[in-house]
Order: C-alpha cells, then sequence, then structure tokens
C-alpha cells in the first residue's frame, strides 16, 4: 500500500463528524513531539514561496511543528497521512521517518503558504504532485 503526504481540511456536515475531528486532532496532540525545524527548512519554505508566487500566509518561524511516532496517522475519516497541516493553529504535523523527508515537509509548508487550501486548488499544487509521484516511486 502506498500511502502520499495529504493534508486534508473536510468540511465536516455534522456535530458529530467535527467532534471526530476534535478526538483526532487530540489524539494526534498526545502522541507527538513538538521539534524545532531543522535548517533545511528555511531553504525549502523559500523554494515553496517562490513556487507559489504569493505572500504566505504565516511565515515559517510561527509554525508548530510536531513529529508524529507513527509510519502514518488517520488525519481525516478513512485517510492515513504522513503529513497533516492545521491553519487555524498553524500547526504541521509529520511522521517522525518524514522530518527530513522534502517532499512530505514541502507539501504542508505549502498548505502552510497558502492559508490551507485543502482542496488543492491553488496553480501550484500541479508541481508538488509531480514531485510526490517520483518521491513515491520505489527505489
Amino acid at each position: 500500500m502506498r500511502y502520499v503526504s495529504l493534508s486534508l481540511l473536510v468540511l465536516l456536515p455534522t456535530l458529530g463528524a467535527a467532534q471526530s475531528l476534535e478526538q483526532r486532532w487530540l489524539a494526534l496532540q498526545n502522541t507527538s513531539a513538538s521539534y524545532e525545524p531543522p535548517p533545511e527548512y528555511a531553504g525549502w519554505w523559500q523554494a515553496v514561496v517562490a513556487e507559489c508566487d504569493c505572500i504566505p500566509a504565516v511565515e515559517l518561524p510561527t509554525i508548530a511543528w510536531q513529529r508524529v511516532d507513527a509510519t502514518t496517522f488517520e488525519c481525516v475519516v478513512g485517510l492515513r497521512c504522513r503529513g497533516y497541516y492545521i491553519p487555524s493553529l498553524a500547526q504541521a504535523f509529520v511522521v517522525s521517518a518524514d522530518t527530513l523527508r522534502e517532499s512530505t515537509v514541502k507539501h504542508e509548508m505549502r498548505h502552510a503558504i497558502l492559508g490551507g487550501d485543502p482542496e488543492h486548488q491553488h496553480p501550484s499544487w500541479r508541481l508538488d504532485v509531480a514531485l510526490m509521484r517520483v518521491a513515491a516511486r520505489p527505489r
């Protein structure tokens, strides 16, 4: 099974579903640890800002980075992810093995720079998807 880094924020139609999203966020909080972004992140951030050709919705130092001790985690009902960005909290969750994986981290950065964009509508996602396909190929 192949997993990709997706950061999805789903508009949930019922209160029960919203509570489920809150419960998943709390579970992530309880199974993750904060970490300082390594020096590579500054260069990756600048590259994504240039690709997006926009003013970032947030700045890199304001993002709270969380390392999730798992290979994947449930970010949305039925969907396993390696990374997840919550715009309202400026909080990025990344699985431990991917904290230095450029494709995963840049994907979450792109969400931060674009202020979320959960449906990947901005034109710069085309480049991100192409990079993700290359990164997901077996080696």
